[in-house]
């Protein structure tokens, strides 16, 4: 599940409705540029934080994911153009999230680029970058493949490199039957 910033007079109150409506594990999915933002997360109930490989260069990204650490929040580290890979894969965090949509190089107004991207974005990488494919060999790394997963051939398609899970947002908000096309891709894990 998500967390996004609630207005600041009822952080503490959307803490108590989330871990009472589940025990799933809680992103914490803001543009974090800073540990505070870290610290409001986990004070909300955050397990993990979404931390943008665009933000930071390598020394940053580093102490970013190495605060995260510290405070018992998971770093998903999430590249979405080329050029942050190597970046991301140089800190060699436990979690890599690829964005197959460029988010990092949309523009202020998204209308015009938003729908960009790929499945083929996860792919071509994996494909490209050997050490992307010698981070996943170790033990406990996780890869996430995220937006632009439509179908459940899709999912075949990210299992094959192999990805461990999908973030799948737009297709799902936008199915006439949300809960029939979650099944779908759902699946094909069987």
């Amino acid at each position: 599940l998500m967390l996004r910033r609630p207005p600041r007079s009822t952080l503490f109150p959307y803490t108590t409705l989330f871990r009472s409506v589940t025990t799933l594990p809680l992103l914490h999915k803001e543009f974090i540029i800073n540990s505070y933002q870290l610290l409001e997360g986990r004070l909300r109930g955050a397990s993990a934080a979404l931390i943008l490989a665009y933000y930071f260069n390598q020394t940053e990204l580093k102490k970013i994911v190495t605060e995260a650490e510290n405070i018992g929040v998971e770093a998903v580290v999430e590249c979405s153009v080329e050029n942050e890979l190597p970046r991301a894969l140089a800190i060699n965090p436990d979690i890599l999230m690829i964005n197959n949509r460029p988010i990092a190089a949309i523009p202020e107004d998204p209308t015009e680029k938003y729908d960009e991207g790929s499945i083929e974005v996860i792919s071509e990488w994996w494909e490209r970058y050997p050490e992307l494919r010698s981070w996943k060999r170790q033990p406990g790394k996780l890869l996430i493949s995220a937006s632009c997963i439509n179908s459940p051939e899709d999912v075949k398609r990210i299992l094959k490199i192999p990805c461990d899970a999908a973030l799948v947002g737009n297709a799902a908000m936008t199915a006439h039957d949300r809960v029939g096309f979650l099944r779908s891709l759902t699946e094909v894990l069987n």
